[in-house]
């Protein structure tokens, strides 16, 4: 699998997760709209934050 494969991949990866996030924002926006109260999980966070940064920098790969 070349680099371009694998940055196409990572990028479809990328742009999937920011819809849920933002589908999911959408809903929560919809919720306050009909005055429901928030729901726990409806807190602000970061998803990467659970990811080390040495895995998020983005280093080409060799191919051996």
């Amino acid at each position: 699998m070349s680099d371009s494969e694998v940055q196409r991949i990572i990028d479809k990866l990328q742009q999937l997760q920011a819809l849920r996030r933002a589908r999911e924002r959408v809903r929560q926006l919809e919720r306050e709209l009909s005055g429901e109260p928030p729901r726990l999980e409806d807190r602000p966070h970061d998803d990467r934050a659970h990811i080390p940064e040495f895995l998020r920098q983005r280093v080409p790969l060799r191919v051996l």
